[in-house]
């Protein structure tokens, strides 16, 4: 039979919603106010917030499981509860074995006393007696890289080196459940390194590890099962790989509703331009022989402008995906089209289609026109259309903008959309740049490559590798 050492059931944990006070009330304002208040229906659920529902969990003995969801979820509070921070409103939960909790690190110090100090007292409120201490105390200060600064007090210390004395004293209580908050970013890149091994080396040496982290990629390496928490519900449980991707397309779904709404609100707003362009007079043209720019009401996106003489007018923009279906948040490496409908209101010759894609501060990653591809454009009128398709987009993670352009040969815009639409691409590599470029490794006979995941070390497994896993059903 399975041993289980940390075990929740149906436990659920309420707080007080805290009301804006008003601190200079008049006795006949406070006398109306609590009257008004007779009158209201309440009950005792208006006055709470549920941050847990009926939460169930089973932990056995050397299992490493991630807690994800976005904020607000319960992760946390279900982290203290575990850690006996927080007592459950109702439920229960079971520990059995040392539990040491990086959750608030150092939330126990004392600020007018020196480290040397509150190692022994932090040290003791984990566990340890004094002589256990004594015997981990220069481990720990050399962990912790605070040597020249152990007998300063702890007010001295910058927010770093506070952060690096509560991780080093934590993880030295040795114990038999390690529960983990969002606290890998602490310190320098290479003190995050040293807690890395440090968690690493408890997993192997059999140890229970409950993981809390927006960082899915360090969920997916440490965890060989996650447990997707939402509103306070779980909404899924299973192998990390699968959960972590069944939250990923609910997040993508969701982004894709709100970029797709923001796509309609722009469109509205160009097809209420051209109607209000309808029958315009040349009286309104200004000197240059452009139109006044645009500007889109305001529940457009807020980076939109526009300008151009309007002799080609966008129509219409779609993006869509390689089966033509409207989409604004894609996977690295999938097919992307633009999609572009126009009209010459006149007879037009050698203009010029582009499109240029930016990240969100404006760094231009790429763009391209017909005449950099060396096209040249017959004079038309009337409606039409022009696609341009980017085979496997190597962008990587992040949400970017989009122009789109259509200008004569001597650069005279006719109509010029900037940074008017939003794109976004989502992927479980964790690239740094703009690109994911297509690479591949090589090593000498003499080395042996093994890729690392939750379960340890083993052969690449390329075709599983590209696999998108959906086990929640969602």
């Amino acid at each position: 039979m399975e041993r289980y050492v940390i075990e929740m059931d149906s436990v659920s944990k309420a707080f007080k919603k805290h009301r804006r006070r008003n601190q200079f009330l008049t006795l006949k304002s406070t006398l109306i106010r609590d009257l008004w208040r007779l009158g209201q229906p309440t009950t005792e659920n208006d006055n709470l917030f549920w941050a847990l529902k009926q939460f169930d969990l089973r932990i056995a003995s050397g299992e490493t499981v991630g807690l994800i969801g976005s904020n607000g979820s319960g992760k946390s509070t279900a982290l203290k509860l575990i850690a006996g921070i927080l007592t459950p409103t109702n439920g229960t939960v079971r520990v059995i074995g040392r539990l040491s909790a990086l959750i608030e690190l150092g939330a126990g110090f004392h600020p007018e006393i020196s480290g040397r100090e509150n190692i022994f007292i932090n040290g003791i409120m984990l566990g340890l007696t004094k002589q256990q201490i004594r015997s981990k105390f220069d481990e720990i200060v050399d962990f912790a890289d605070l040597r020249a600064f152990i007998d300063n007090p702890v007010r001295t210390y910058s927010s770093g080196m506070f952060m690096r004395l509560g991780f080093a004293v934590a993880v030295h209580v040795d114990p038999d459940i390690l529960l983990i908050d969002e606290v890998l970013a602490v310190g320098d890149q290479s003190f995050v390194h040293k807690c890395l091994e440090r968690i690493f080396d408890f997993k192997r040496r059999g140890k229970t590890i409950v993981v809390v982290s927006h960082d899915l990629g360090s969920v997916e390496k440490l965890c060989s099962r996650a447990v997707w928490l939402s509103n306070g519900e779980r909404r899924c449980e299973g192998p990390s790989r699968e959960v972590i991707g069944s939250y990923l397309m609910s997040v993508a779904r969701q982004e894709e509703a709100r970029y797709a709404s923001e796509h309609e609100q722009i469109q509205e707003a160009l097809e209420e331009q051209a109607r209000r362009t309808v029958g315009q007079t040349g009286e309104s043209k200004d000197g240059d022989g452009g139109v006044p720019e645009a500007v889109l009401p305001d529940n457009a996106l807020d980076t939109g402008k526009r300008w151009g003489n309007r002799k080609i007018e966008i129509m219409q923009f779609r993006i869509v995906d390689s089966v033509g279906r409207e989409r604004y948040v894609f996977q690295t490496g999938e097919d992307v089209t633009f999609d572009v409908r126009f009209e010459a209101k006149e007879p037009v010759g050698k203009a010029v289609f582009g499109i240029g894609i930016y990240l969100q501060d404006g760094t231009w990653c790429y763009g391209s026109n017909t005449q950099i591809d060396r096209m040249e454009i017959d004079e038309f009128t009337g409606s039409g259309w022009f696609r341009l398709t980017f085979p496997a987009m190597p962008l990587i993670e992040n949400s970017y903008l989009i122009d789109i352009a259509v200008h004569a040969e001597d650069q005279t815009p006719f109509d010029f959309h900037s940074r008017m639409y939003r794109i976004a691409f989502r992927s479980l590599h964790r690239d740094s740049g703009i690109v994911r470029l297509h690479h591949s490794w090589s090593f000498s006979d003499t080395i042996h490559v093994r890729r690392l995941n939750a379960d340890g070390p083993v052969q690449v497994d390329r075709a599983a590798e590209g696999a998108a896993a959906d086990g929640c059903g969602t």
